[in-house]
C-alpha cells in the first residue's frame, strides 16, 4: 500500500515551529510527551552543535540535496568546525535523526487534519507496511480498527518508534460496511508501541495550549519527508520503473510494458500492471507518453529541467500508480457514468498531488499550475467539474480527500457532498443535481452547452442556500 500522502504543510509546519532545542545526553532522558515539544539528537550536549544540524537540514531541503549529499556535506563541516564525533560515520545515524523527527511532525500534521474530518470518516484503521523490518507489535496492530475517539490513539498514533513507517488511515462509515471490518476497542489491546513513543505527538501539540516555541523550520515541509529516503539510481529504461516505484514508494505493480494504443495514455490493469501508449497524440500537443516518460527519466538521471509533456508523463503514471492501490474489484463493476464521475475526481486528485512521485526522483514540479489547469487526461470534464464547484461557491478539496490512494470516490460521495453542502432536500432538486451530475462528466457535452443548460438551476441553488432553506 502508497504510503505518499497529501498533506498541506502548514499542520507539519506549526508542530515543527512549536519544537525548541534541547541538550540530551541520551535520547530517552526527554520523555514521551517532552519529544513533541522538542528537538534533541542522542550525544549532543553543544546548543550550537543542534543549531548547525538544523541549519543543514534547512538548506537540504532548499536545495532538494539528497540524504546522502546531505551525510556527507554535514561530515566536512563537523570536521571543519572540529566537532566531529565517529558516531556520525555510522550509516545509519543522521538517516535516524532525520527520519524520527520527520516522520513525528508529519504524523502529528495527519493527526490534526484526520480530527477535522472525523465527523464524516470516524473510525481510524491502523496500517503497518508489514514486510521483514516490520516490529512484531506494529504488525499486530495493522489492519485494526477503532474510533476516532477511543483512547487506543492517545498512545498507539504513528510514529511509534524509531524509523516507524506506520500511518492511521480514516475511513466513513459505509468503507467499514462495505469492506466488512470489525470495530475494535482499545482496552483490549495488549500490545505497547517502542519504549519512549507511547503517546501521540499530533494531540500533545494540537490540543493543549503550549506557548510558542522558538521558529524553525517553518519551510521543512514544502518538499515532502520522503526527500530523506536512501537515494536510489534513477532508472534508465521504463522497464525497470516497476522495481524503483516498488521499493521506494512501498507499491506492488506487477509490470510496466509499453503497448500501441490510441484509447489511453496509460492504463492500470485488474492484476496491477501498468500498460504504457507509444502512441502520438497530435491532439494534445503532440504528447507521446512513452517517448517523454523516456526523456523524463532521461533528464531526470543528468538533473536537466523536464519540458511540460515530459512532466505530464509523470503525472499520467502518477494517475495510473494511484489506480494500481484501489480495489481493482471496485472499479471494474462501476457502470460507465458512475466510471467517468469517479476518473473524472481521481484525475483531479492526480493533477494537484503528481507532486509527490517527482519527490521521489528528487525533482520539484515545473508546471504544477499549467498541469492543473490544462492537463490532457479527462481533459474538459475536469475543466466542467471545476468550473461547477466554483461557480456554486463550493470547496472541492474535502470531497477530493476521500479520492485518497485505497479509496475510490463514487458518484454518491460526489452527490451525498453536494447535497449537504447546498441544503438540497427535495427528491426533484436531488434528481436534477444527479442529471447535472452526470452532464459534467459527459464528453458529448461541451463546456458552453453544460453552462448554458445548467445555469438556471445553479441559480436557483445559490438562492435557496443564501436564503437558507
Amino acid at each position: 500500500m502508497l504510503k505518499l500522502e497529501p498533506l498541506p504543510p502548514e499542520e507539519a509546519i506549526k508542530f515543527f515551529e512549536q519544537k525548541g532545542l534541547v541538550l540530551s545526553e541520551r535520547w530517552d532522558e526527554i520523555w514521551q510527551e517532552m519529544h513533541a515539544k522538542a528537538f534533541t539528537v542522542a550525544g549532543v550536549m553543544r546548543l550550537d552543535v543542534l543549531a548547525d544540524i538544523y541549519e543543514q537540514i534547512q538548506k537540504a531541503i532548499a536545495k532538494g540535496t539528497t540524504l546522502a549529499n546531505f551525510k556527507k556535506d554535514f561530515e566536512e563541516i563537523m570536521k571543519r568546525r572540529g566537532w566531529y564525533d565517529p558516531k556520525f560515520k555510522r550509516p545509519w545515524r543522521l538517516e535516524t535523526i532525520f527520519r524520527t523527527n520527520v516522520q513525528t511532525a508529519y504524523q502529528a500534521g495527519r493527526y490534526k487534519q484526520q480530527k477535522e474530518m472525523a465527523d464524516i470518516r470516524p473510525y481510524w484503521m491502523y496500517d503497518a507496511v508489514n514486510d521483514s523490518r516490520t516490529r512484531p507489535s506494529h504488525a499486530a496492530m495493522d489492519g485494526k480498527v477503532f474510533r476516532a475517539d477511543d483512547p487506543i490513539w492517545e498512545t498507539w498514533y504513528p510514529p511509534n518508534g524509531f524509523n516507524c513507517r506506520c500511518r492511521v488511515v480514516s475511513l466513513s462509515k459505509r468503507q467499514v460496511q462495505s469492506r466488512g471490518l470489525q470495530i475494535s476497542e482499545g482496552k483490549g489491546v495488549k500490545v505497547k508501541p517502542d519504549q519512549g513513543f507511547e503517546y501521540n505527538p499530533g494531540k500533545v501539540i494540537f490540543e493543549l495550549d503550549i506557548e510558542k516555541y522558538r521558529k524553525k523550520y517553518k519551510d521543512l515541509f514544502k518538499i515532502n519527508p520522503e526527500i530523506f529516503k536512501p537515494p536510489q539510481k534513477i532508472p534508465q529504461a521504463i522497464s525497470e520503473l516497476k522495481d524503483f516505484l516498488n521499493e521506494r514508494l512501498n507499491l506492488n505493480i506487477r509490470e510496466i510494458k509499453t503497448v500501441r494504443s490510441k484509447r489511453y495514455f496509460m492504463a492500470c490493469t485488474r492484476d496491477n500492471e501498468i500498460r504504457i501508449s507509444n502512441i502520438t497524440f497530435y491532439d494534445y500537443n503532440n504528447f507521446c507518453p512513452n517517448k517523454d516518460l523516456k526523456n523524463a527519466l532521461k533528464k531526470m538521471r543528468k538533473g536537466a529541467p523536464l519540458t511540460f509533456n515530459e512532466e505530464y508523463s509523470l503525472e499520467s503514471l502518477w494517475h495510473e500508480i494511484l489506480h494500481s492501490c484501489q480495489s481493482i474489484r471496485d472499479k471494474f463493476l462501476l457502470p460507465e457514468k458512475d466510471t467517468l464521475i469517479m476518473e473524472t475526481f481521481h484525475q483531479w486528485r492526480a493533477r494537484l498531488t503528481y507532486g509527490e512521485l517527482l519527490q521521489a526522483f528528487g525533482y520539484t514540479p515545473r508546471f504544477a499550475t499549467k498541469t492543473l489547469n490544462e492537463g490532457y487526461g479527462y481533459d474538459w470534464l475536469v475543466k466542467k467539474n471545476r468550473w461547477l464547484f466554483k461557480r456554486l461557491k463550493l470547496d472541492a478539496r474535502p470531497l477530493l480527500k476521500l479520492s485518497k490512494r485505497g479509496t475510490l470516490i463514487k458518484s454518491s460521495d460526489v452527490e451525498s457532498y453536494m447535497s449537504e453542502k447546498l441544503n438540497i432536500d427535495s427528491l426533484d432538486s436531488k434528481m436534477k443535481l444527479r442529471d447535472m451530475m452526470y452532464d459534467a462528466t459527459r464528453w458529448e457535452v461541451s463546456e458552453e452547452e453544460f453552462k448554458k443548460k445548467w445555469e438556471p438551476f445553479i441559480n436557483f441553488l445559490l438562492k435557496k442556500r443564501q436564503s437558507g432553506h
